[in-house]
């Protein structure tokens, strides 16, 4: 195996032995968007609090990347029906909701 080989089999185990760690993991709460105040509401990290296989807690925050570029989506669920919201609010059309 050359040096180029081998750091990429080094990064892989790396990945690895570090997402490893949310095998058995328990999302408690979903804590909230995690930004900066130079963000806009939508640019944050999704930070959700976790209980570790270990019995630890902890929070995880979603990046675009390793650098912490911006925040990130999880993909895998379903849309949340906002409905409710919506007429509540009077958005996205929703004749004025009388009270």
């Amino acid at each position: 195996m050359n040096k180029r080989e081998a750091y990429e089999k080094r990064g892989q185990e790396f990945w690895k032995r570090y997402y490893k760690q949310l095998q058995g993991a328990t999302i408690i709460e979903f804590v909230g968007m995690n930004k900066d105040k130079d963000m806009d509401w939508d640019e944050g990290f999704p930070c959700f609090k976790v209980k570790f296989s270990n019995g630890t807690y902890g929070l995880i925050e979603v990046s675009k990347d390793e650098e912490g570029n911006g925040g990130g989506t999880l993909f895998g669920m379903a849309f949340p029906d906002m409905d409710d919201y919506d007429k509540k609010y009077k958005l996205n059309s929703y004749e004025e909701v009388k009270a």
